[in-house]
């Protein structure tokens, strides 16, 4: 038999695999990554809550201190001090 004359066709390749729907494992991927981002979120919304009296505070503080390197009154820089500590004091632990 003479080679030309056999019926030969080229190769056909299957179809590309798709990427959607996804698979199982990147479904449990995305669910941990969306568990892991919103406690952080959480966490970080809680933190920030709780250092408002901390910042607060640093900003009298600095406000004090400028006060008194502008009038140089040891006696009102003392009384701001002794407010700004029990303000800060109750704000972390209540009477």
């Amino acid at each position: 038999m003479d080679p030309k004359d056999i019926p030969i066709r080229d190769l056909h390749l299957p179809a590309e695999i798709g990427w959607w729907p996804l698979a199982p494992g990147w479904w449990v991927l995305i669910g941990i990554a969306s568990v892991l981002l919103l406690s952080g979120l959480v966490l970080g919304i809680i933190r920030y809550r709780e250092g408002r009296a901390r910042r607060f505070a640093l900003r009298r503080l600095k406000a004090a201190v400028q006060d008194y390197q502008q009038q140089g009154d040891p006696r009102e820089l003392a009384a701001a001090l002794s407010s700004l500590l029990r303000r800060t004091v109750l704000a972390y632990a209540p009477r």
